[in-house]
């Protein structure tokens, strides 16, 4: 099962009349000639099927059978809908003013396509009585990777030129801030270059990948810098290049040290996580500040060996530089009692906020509340039982297991009770329909919308739908030995 495409058919005088009956037939139609959508992969009012009762058995068919609906017809279709619960709240809106068209995916690596395309149908298909959206756990999943993607275009640029501000002003020397981009450049591209050559997919979270690895890389070289600007000040008779190895020959141990301790950071990421996006995100981090470091001890003095630097203005004067620290300094040694108590007030303030942190997982979310797929969320959540959903897989352990009356029994019991639980909305079951082929066999008496009286009779009641329907009807939600099924919880 993929999570599928939700076409959201809204129209606020209710649905079931000629105009938007003939539109969501046409949209099915559609939908279903593009490629990444699964052969009758669509799930509509045009697609799916009818259960009613005959004097000689039982009748099934599309609800809207053909594109020129009458208004005769709409009826009927409306009353049809009234009689069959399982498709109330799931299909059409409990106040008939919405209705679904479902796409499935061959692959969810076709979502964002298949989203767009969706988009792009929605947008020139409504007209002033009738509104489409497109939503859905699959509409989320395609629209997020372009989404973030475009955000770490902007992102990445930005923070390269943030960086680049604030080092020139820190040295003002163009020289500093080519030097610091060359260890970036190298950090970054050599982390991708790793994950390319592994073969490891650029997933949405390795987006943030640049940003870190930006912020990380430029650390080693301000402290080598700042070190070698130092020692031009205070060694105005040292040689250059003395100054440079002087300069390493100071720094390599607590640059090293603070690689090191990086890179354990993000490899207790990559062994803490089960999900490999994380895995990667952690493995490929570790290692690229390793090559942040590797550039930093080697290419930068080498570069700035070849480039001559002038000393920078910003570290000619060293009582000017030293005295706001040095105040600070005399401040905290001299009232350290106080200072400690500053801290642990400023630690209680934020552990106070940490406790109320709320956990949202929900990916909805993510996105600007003004974005289409936020908007056509609002919708289908506010009119159907939901956009999100829990599938559970029920294993009868044998071939028409299903249909013991226990099995179907505790099937019905799991329904019961998920109902009971904060934020689900329903649940679709293959005892919903059995409970509907039994109503229709039984002169569409409400009272008998219940389970089968026997096994027999429920694989009985299959048999006679598929000798008026497609075998292949119910293969989301069951097995065609009858032995696994799958109850879908709307939340």
């Amino acid at each position: 099962l993929e999570d599928p495409l939700v076409v959201v058919v809204e129209n606020k005088d209710g649905v079931f009349n000629p105009k938007t009956l003939d539109l969501i037939y046409k949209l099915s139609e559609e939908i279903q000639t593009y490629k990444e959508v699964k052969n009758d992969g669509v799930t509509s009012l045009s697609t799916e099927k009818n259960i009613y009762g005959l004097e000689d058995g039982m009748e099934v068919e599309n609800f809207i059978l053909n594109e020129n609906t009458s208004l005769a017809q709409a009826k009927e279709i409306e009353s049809h809908i009234d009689s069959f619960p399982l498709m109330q709240g799931t299909l059409v809106s409990l106040d008939k003013k919405a209705t679904l068209i479902i796409a499935d995916m061959n692959n969810i690596k076709d979502a964002e396509v298949l989203y767009f395309k969706l988009l792009e149908l929605a947008n020139k298909s409504k007209n002033s009585d009738i509104e489409l959206y497109v939503a859905g756990e699959g509409a989320v999943s395609g629209y997020m990777g372009s989404y973030i993607d475009k955000d770490a275009k902007v992102l990445n640029l930005l923070a390269g030129l943030i960086i680049m501000v604030v080092l020139y002003i820190a040295f003002r020397k163009l020289g500093a801030v080519l030097l610091a981009n060359l260890v970036i450049l190298g950090a970054t591209i050599s982390a991708l270059g790793f994950m390319g050559m592994n073969g490891v997919a650029f997933f949405i979270i390795t987006n943030a990948l640049p940003v870190v690895l930006i912020g990380i890389a430029v650390a080693d070289t301000i402290h080598i810098l700042s070190t070698f600007f130092e020692r031009r000040r205070d060694f105005p008779d040292e040689k250059y290049k003395v100054a440079i190895v002087e300069t390493l020959l100071e720094m390599w141990r607590p640059i090293g040290l603070t690689t090191l301790t990086t890179m354990a950071g993000f490899l207790g990421l990559s062994l803490s996580s089960t999900m490999p996006p994380m895995i990667y995100f952690g493995l490929f981090a570790m290692v690229g500040v390793a090559m942040a470091w590797l550039f930093s001890i080697t290419v930068l003095p080498a570069m700035m060996s070849l480039m001559n630097l002038n000393q920078s203005s910003q570290f000619k004067q060293k009582e000017q530089q030293n005295q706001l620290l040095g105040k600070l300094g005399h401040a905290v040694a001299s009232h350290p009692k106080r200072v400690l108590v500053f801290v642990v007030l400023v630690s209680i303030f934020g552990l106070s906020g940490f406790v109320k942190v709320i956990v949202n997982e929900d990916r909805i979310t993510v996105f600007n509340k003004n974005e289409p797929i936020v908007q056509a969320d609002k919708v289908i959540n506010g009119r159907f039982k939901g956009s999100h959903y829990l599938d559970i897989l029920i294993d009868s352990s044998s071939p028409e297991g299903l249909f013991e009356l226990d099995v179907m029994g505790k099937v019905e019991a799991l329904q019961t009770y998920a109902k009971t639980l904060p934020y689900v909305q329903g649940s679709v079951a293959y005892t919903d329909y059995l409970k509907q082929m039994n109503k229709s066999l039984n002169e569409a008496d409400e009272k008998q919308y219940i389970l089968p009286p026997s096994p027999e009779a429920a694989s009985q009641y299959f048999l006679l739908y598929s000798a008026r329907a497609a075998a292949d009807d119910f293969e989301n939600i069951l097995d065609y030995d009858f032995q696994k099924a799958n109850v879908r919880i709307y939340i």
